[in-house]
């Protein structure tokens, strides 16, 4: 049977965060767009996901619309306290800086189906779904679209101005296309799981405990549950696979200045389990081709930064895009411009981040900044700042965050700055 052929302006496949909100955004501008997605039940959704959202992605949910959704599904909204060996650096006095560096927690069960539903129902995008991609549409020097083929063999061709991929960090038209990546080692495994009417005294405020090199999170989330989650270094895994259940309660039950009683929650979720995270950079256009959220840039997600950048990237892509689409010309200098405005925004992050992924511990000028976070208010919030991704993280460089380092640091004793200091999470 011969395919049927169809015609948009846009071919998105992957209807996750980044698919979902680039098809709702270049649908808004009138365009006519496509999106594919494999699993044919709307109600499927992301397993693995610390499911945090920096606050550089609120303007973008905010934009779309799901702000007041969110509220509505009981998301928790705050930012994040940060414990290191030489104690809390946080915000708790100051709450218009809370607000601008609030994110939001909510479960990827509740998130998603929101989302697709959003995104079904928006102008201008027809969805298909339960199809898988069979092959791309090109010529030598141009992706045209692709062709995609449901359980019954059904089959369609898609010829599209602008081909996207938000099928995930191991994206397949990523694959098709040939598409240059970048691979870096990841040092660290990890465990997750959700609690119920889990007693927090942390007004609610999600925690991360770097335990140097370990690290430790709790996000309080909708549905009065909270994740609890660790990322520990590789060399501690086979000791773990013997009881891992208990060493992860001995692990938060023992943490410093403020353990959780985990023993007093009921744990409602399996354990979510990581031994082989992929951190992938790839070129993120081609000819007729972009790619957007983990397809693009699959960083480190122990710093919570994959949905967020997915929102993010998305937008990026049909703002720059959108109107040589409507022009039908000029495609190549739309995504000339993403791709400036995706390395200007993610690649200081993202090579911090994949430095610290392989586990090693803090390096003396980390420890020097988190320790003058901990006793200085200004530098705690440039490096909230930055931990939110709101600046790059080359900011803590400028001259006057510089002085004020240098200042904290002039009245420390400096054989509490120089050890390398760490907390045990091998029980």
């Amino acid at each position: 049977m011969e395919p049927i052929k169809k015609e948009f302006d846009v071919v998105i496949i992957g209807a996750s965060i980044a698919g979902c909100t680039a098809a709702m955004l270049f649908g808004k501008q009138g365009l006519r767009v496509a999106l594919i997605e494999q699993h044919k039940e709307p109600k499927y959704y992301k397993k693995i996901c610390t499911h945090y959202i920096q606050s550089s992605a609120i303007p973008t949910i905010d934009r779309l619309g799901l702000l007041e959704k969110l509220e509505k599904a009981g998301a928790n909204f705050g930012s994040v306290d940060f414990w290191s060996p030489w104690g809390w650096f946080q915000n708790n006095h100051d709450k218009n800086f809370e607000e601008k560096i609030r994110g939001v927690n909510i479960r990827r069960q509740t998130l998603d189906p929101i989302l697709k539903q959003m995104a079904k129902s928006s102008p201008g995008v027809e969805s298909f779904f339960g199809y898988r991609c069979n092959q791309l549409l090109k010529t030598k020097n141009k992706i045209l679209g692709i062709e995609i083929e449901d359980s019954t063999k059904h089959k369609v061709q898609i010829k599209a101005q602008l081909t996207v991929g938000a099928d995930g960090r191991m994206s397949a038209i990523a694959k098709m296309a040939k598409v240059k990546e970048k691979n870096y080692p990841h040092g660290r495994f990890g465990y997750a799981a959700y609690y119920e009417n889990l007693p927090l005294t942390s007004n609610n405020k999600a925690k991360m405990w770097i335990l140097n090199p370990d690290l430790a999170y709790s996000f309080p989330t909708d549905n009065n549950l909270t994740l609890l989650a660790c990322f520990l270094t590789k060399e501690k895994y086979e000791t773990w696979q013997k009881n891992y259940e208990e060493k992860f309660i001995q692990l938060f039950e023992n943490l410093p200045r403020q353990s959780i009683p985990i023993r007093k929650a009921k744990r409602v979720s399996p354990f979510l389990k990581s031994n082989n995270l992929k951190i992938i950079s790839r070129q993120v256009s081609l000819p007729g081709l972009a790619l957007i959220g983990d397809a693009a840039l699959a960083s480190d997600p122990v710093w919570g930064i994959g949905i967020g950048w997915a929102f993010q990237s998305a937008e990026w892509l049909a703002d720059t895009c959108s109107m040589y689409l409507k022009k039908k010309e000029s495609l190549e200098t739309g995504l000339a411009k993403y791709r400036r405005k995706h390395r200007k925004n993610l690649q200081s992050h993202h090579k911090i981040i994949t430095q610290s992924a392989t586990g090693r511990r803090l390096n003396l000028i980390e420890r020097l900044l988190i320790y003058s976070a901990t006793k200085d208010s200004a530098v705690a919030k440039t490096l909230h700042l930055i931990g939110s991704r709101l600046i790059s993280p080359y900011t803590i460089f400028q001259p006057n965050n510089l002085g004020r380092i240098a200042w904290v640091l002039s009245k420390a004793k400096i054989n509490s700055l120089l050890p390398e200091a760490d907390f045990k999470t091998s029980h």
